[in-house]
């Protein structure tokens, strides 16, 4: 569409510019038809006249001698004037549009000047004000060339042809015989033409520009495009930044695929904990049942074997024989009994929900400490220090003291298994008013967790500790869940050891810091 306007326009300036050069090229030959017929028709009474300067000198020239010369008798130059008017409104009464007079050179003054076309009243004397000096100097160029000259004028509004045509008499230039014609009341379509040709010159460089902006948009849709693509394929991939509209563009591209992926791994945790609730649920369930069952066997086991270990001592004491049992090898099961036991008991924490009456305002800062207290034994043994960084205003938590402690208890002794000797244990705690929580994290520096597994080590019976039970976080987790809380293992900021962060609600009560 741009390039059939730009056509047009420059089809319609062209034959305008044609028919304005065939315009002028008329008038200006129409001017100069006129300046001749009124040459032919003054030239009788030019040559009649007496025309000298102010001093009585013939034809100006103040060489000359004037005596004797029948022509000094000078007309008045009003009759002169009226005279001449009069030959020139004859004479451009034949030419339409055409006017002008006579230039005296003696006189140094425009005078017979005539317009046939003009309404009344006439101008008196020649050239209005504007044009004077134009006329005035093609005049006296006539004058110095000796020869007729014609030409365009134009000054806003007026647009004329005017032809200079001089008259000698004896050699001597003694007037000059000017005619014009104004064309501006024809030149409408003129002005149009320069106005298409500034439009056709403005709409090609709207062209262009709109060229090198539609090459540029489709460049940048493209990348777009790749970019959208390589996304797809690569949801860590983000589209390079741009300066401009486009880059607002991608700039909001990426931060929605950022949402999008905040989103889907939002999403993903919570299936995990919605997976990993749904498993301890059902296995909870399971297990309750068989520890119930498994529970009452076991303890009559137990005592069983008591009964036969006393009994064995009693027969030896009384007989004197040595016992057919040793004491170590009842001991073996008696122990292993006890270890039964102990898992059963684990287990009946996935189904024994907690009792409302012994959730009470905790010291996280205190439990830590206690904990802390406790395997202090191993981490001397094991020679491995421990770095405390508890919150300054002990926050407090509603919950079950016995369990609230078991957890800590796992995740310390997890990670005294995992780091061997000469070991760092860090543990701290600190709390955030605004989200109503307190986080208790504990790192080591341990071989820590591959990234590979981190989902699964909350699973029951899950572990990958050679003789471990896999029920030690299982049981953390469901301590936790029961209390509200969040349980979770993050990357380590230096990529050494494992880093376990808990979240518990905070107290109610708990009092803001001064």
């Amino acid at each position: 569409a741009l390039v059939v306007a730009v056509a047009l326009a420059v089809g319609a300036a062209s034959v305008l510019d044609r028919w304005k050069s065939g315009v002028v090229a008329a008038n200006l030959a129409l001017s100069e038809r006129a300046a001749r017929q009124l040459v032919a028709d003054s030239a009788e009474f030019l040559a009649q006249a007496p025309l000298s300067d102010p001093d009585g000198d013939p034809d100006g020239d103040p060489d000359d001698d004037p005596a004797g010369d029948p022509r000094r008798a000078d007309l008045p130059r009003d009759v002169l004037d009226r005279r001449l008017a009069e030959i020139s409104d004859l004479s451009f009464a034949a030419h339409r549009g055409a006017k002008g007079g006579f230039w005296l050179p003696h006189l140094q003054e425009f005078l017979g000047y005539a317009d046939p076309a003009s309404p009344p009243p006439k101008p008196a004397f020649g050239p209005p004000p504007r044009s004077y000096r134009i006329i005035l100097d093609q005049v006296l160029e006539s004058i110095r060339e000796e020869t007729a000259i014609t030409r365009l004028h134009q000054f806003d509004p007026a647009i004329f042809t005017l032809a200079t045509v001089p008259v000698q008499r004896e050699g001597r230039v003694v007037a000059v015989v000017w005619a014009r014609v104004h064309i501006e009341r024809e030149m409408p379509a003129w002005k149009l033409g320069r106005y298409l040709q500034a439009a056709a010159g403005l709409t090609l460089f709207g062209f262009l520009v709109v060229l090198v902006v539609t090459v540029n948009q489709r460049r940048e849709i493209r990348s777009l495009n790749a970019g959208l693509r390589t996304i797809q394929e690569d949801p860590a991939f983000r589209l390079p930044g741009r300066s401009g509209m486009y880059g607002t563009i991608r700039r909001s591209i990426n931060a929605m695929v950022d949402s999008l992926e905040q989103a889907h791994q939002e999403r993903k945790a919570l299936e995990a904990r919605l997976h990993q609730r749904a498993k301890m649920e059902a296995l909870g369930k399971l297990l309750a049942g068989m520890a119930h069952e498994v529970k009452t066997p076991l303890a009559i086991l137990k005592t069983r074997v008591q009964i036969w270990q006393r009994d064995l001592a009693r027969f030896s004491a009384r007989t004197g024989h040595e016992s057919p049992l040793s004491d170590d090898s009842l001991q073996i099961v008696l122990d292993e009994i006890n270890r039964l036991s102990d898992l059963v008991t684990k287990l009946l924490y996935f189904s024994r929900p907690h009792d409302p009456e012994s959730m009470k305002p905790q010291d996280i800062n205190d439990l830590l400490r206690h904990t802390v207290l406790l395997v202090k034994p191993r981490l001397l043994q094991q020679k491995t220090d421990v770095d405390l960084d508890l919150a300054a205003e002990a926050p407090s938590v509603l919950g079950d003291a016995g369990p609230l402690h078991q957890i800590f208890l796992n995740l310390l002794t997890n990670s005294l298994q995992a780091m061997g000797r000469h070991g760092r244990l860090a543990v701290s705690t600190r709390t955030d008013r605004t989200a109503g929580v307190v986080r208790v994290e504990v790192r080591d520096t341990g071989p820590g967790i591959a990234p590979d597994i981190m989902d699964q080590v909350f699973d029951p019976f899950f572990t990958t500790r050679h003789g471990g039970t896999g029920m030690g976080l299982s049981i953390a987790y469901e301590i936790v869940r029961a209390h509200r809380g969040e349980i979770r293992f993050v990357a380590p900021d230096d990529g050494r050891g494992a880093h376990c962060v808990v979240t518990l609600p905070l107290h109610p009560r708990t009092e803001e810091p001064a």
